[in-house]
């Protein structure tokens, strides 16, 4: 805590500290999160006959799709980013899996087709930091193996609604250079459940923004209150 205040000439709250003014400067950061978030909700899926249309449509954030293929079999581009956390104090390291395949119209899904939507799903995996570089390795191949079973799975059915997630940079890397890319790419989110549970999910999250915010404001002008 700075205990030189932070004030403006004739300003009487001498108690304005930067460590208090810290906490109520967050709420403009996480209002601009539950905006976002309340856009989300009130968003609806635009309804497409086939998936390619979308690329003459305005971008929305969620699709349906009354005729599409997949087939994760046949494709699928995947790969796996290590996060940079390793020297921080925590004892485990994360490492997200990606799995992407290409979304079709009609027509069945070819090994030397070329495609240009595609569906991505990700896993994370939390890995101790104490274990040998030999063991890591092996737990991450394990596991990028076994998840892309089970994404071969999940198209067992079809989605309900994609969600669109066309700057993912890490997936749009993955894509660059595969044979079966196009040179521009439609990256979309595949999801099983119902849009309304989804909305649902996001409104507990905007629920807990909103505490978050009037707990740092709280926080803030208890400190202000306890320094003047």
């Amino acid at each position: 805590m700075v205990r030189n205040p932070v004030k403006k000439a004739f300003f009487r709250f001498g108690a304005f500290y930067f460590f208090s003014n810290l906490f109520i400067y967050l709420s403009p950061l996480l209002a601009i999160v539950i905006w976002w978030k309340v856009a989300e909700i009130r968003s609806e899926p635009l309804r497409l006959s086939k998936p390619h249309e979308l690329i003459t449509k305005r971008p929305n954030l969620f699709y349906r799709f009354d005729y599409a293929v997949t087939n994760p079999n046949v494709i699928i581009a995947s790969n796996y980013l290590i996060s940079k956390n390793l020297s921080s104090k925590k004892k485990t390291f994360s490492v997200t899996h990606y799995f992407t395949t290409p979304l079709s119209s009609v027509d069945s899904i070819r090994i030397n087709g070329r495609y240009n939507i595609w569906l991505l799903k990700t896993f994370k995996q939390e890995i101790l930091k104490s274990l040998t570089a030999q063991l890591k390795f092996r737990l991450i191949q394990d596991y990028h193996v076994k998840t892309k079973e089970k994404f071969k799975n999940l198209f067992s059915r079809k989605p309900n609604f994609y969600k669109q997630n066309f700057k993912d940079l890490p997936a749009t890397q993955l894509l660059y250079g595969n044979v079966n890319a196009a040179n521009v790419n439609y990256i979309l989110i595949p999801h099983w459940e119902s849009l309304q549970i989804y909305k649902n999910n996001e409104l507990k999250e905007v629920t807990l923004f909103f505490a978050a915010i009037t707990i740092l404001n709280l926080v803030g002008c208890i400190f202000i209150a306890i320094n003047r």
